[in-house]
């Protein structure tokens, strides 16, 4: 399972593959459901509430009701390779995809004994 955290709401994706329910009320957050595929999550959501709100792009660029978004992450050595594809027919011509890559903090150390109490 993984579990999102957005402005105090939260996604939560089974990684067992089920199907999404039939009829849901579209929400915010939309319906996930994940699966492996090799290496990467594969991760379905369907029913995110038409404009201008969703997790995906709180800046209010143009979707439907019916948008559907496939995310894949990939762990390599290093980073967190993640990709998403939005395919909304109502408001555009075919689907489209960005990508990203994810990496670790690079946290400064403090020398011993200089920590702040």
């Amino acid at each position: 399972m993984i579990l999102f955290e957005y402005m105090h709401m939260f996604r939560s994706i089974p990684l067992n593959g089920r199907p999404h329910p039939a009829n849901m009320e579209p929400a915010f957050m939309g319906d996930s459901t994940g699966h492996w595929e090799g290496d990467t999550i594969v991760v379905d959501t369907v029913g995110l509430k038409g404009p201008h709100w969703t997790w995906l792009d709180t800046a209010g660029h143009q979707h439907s009701d019916e948008m559907h978004v496939t995310e894949r992450f990939r762990r390599t050595a290093d980073s967190i390779l993640y990709e998403y594809t939005v395919d909304d027919s109502k408001m555009y011509e075919k689907p489209w995809t960005l990508s990203r890559t994810f990496t670790p903090m690079k946290l400064k150390s403090r020398p011993a004994g200089t920590d702040r109490v």
